[in-house]
């Protein structure tokens, strides 16, 4: 092989002359944003290791941030089966007008859903986090709406039937602080295992699992 642009190959018993022609490739990123960080938080508040939040419990995180820039994270509704917590897509303002947007924003996270696994009622479906450790044919079928979208009471489920799931402000308390360039997300379930989610066969505890973020422009 020649990995020149001009070399002298053997072709039989007669030398022969190859001149190669030069390429270049350029790979454009053309996304309409730009990931400046992003990291994990998987360590609930006061605890030793990783673990998903129950009810009192929060995930914390701190990142810098300038203006114009945005928050995007995700944490999962453990008893669903692929339904989770975010910001709208192009993720959460840390700027309003030139001022850090502090306190609570909760009213700015949505119930979201993957898309990837059939959609059954929380915690009771065969499928569901709780659940698929004893399926007997794993995490279930395809999605047939295999797309990322937000969710709105009454939830469709796969089998034609609905759900009323708790609004995020019943599940989750999000709130952010600013110091200097520095922010602090905080995520706390301020969930009742008793009276929150409530299925057809009765309460059923609400957890958080460990997640994502990142700051985008």
């Amino acid at each position: 092989a020649c990995l020149v642009a001009s070399c002298t190959a053997e072709v039989g018993t007669t030398p022969t002359t190859v001149t190669l022609t030069q390429f270049k490739v350029r790979i454009e990123n053309v996304a309409p944003y730009k990931q400046l960080k992003s990291g994990v938080f998987n360590v609930p508040v006061g605890k030793a290791g990783p673990g998903a939040i129950g009810p009192g419990d929060a995930f914390e995180v701190a990142f810098t941030a300038a203006k114009g820039q945005r928050l995007s994270f995700a944490s999962m509704f453990g008893a669903s089966n692929d339904w989770f917590i975010a910001p709208e897509a192009k993720g959460l303002a840390l700027f309003d007008n030139g001022v850090a947007v502090t306190g609570d924003v909760t009213d700015r996270v949505f119930l979201w859903d993957v898309g990837t696994e059939v959609d059954e009622e929380p915690a009771v479906g065969p499928h569901t986090g709780p659940k698929q450790a004893t399926s007997t044919d794993g995490p279930g079928a395809n999605d047939p709406n295999a797309t990322v979208r937000r969710l709105v009471n009454p939830i469709p489920l796969s089998n034609g039937g609905s759900f009323m799931a708790p609004t995020v402000a019943q599940m989750v308390k999000v709130t952010l602080t600013n110091r200097g360039s520095e922010f602090r997300l905080r995520i706390e379930n301020v969930a009742s295992d008793t009276t929150t989610l409530l299925t057809s066969e009765g309460p059923k505890p609400v957890r958080f699992s460990p997640g994502v973020f990142a700051v985008t422009t």
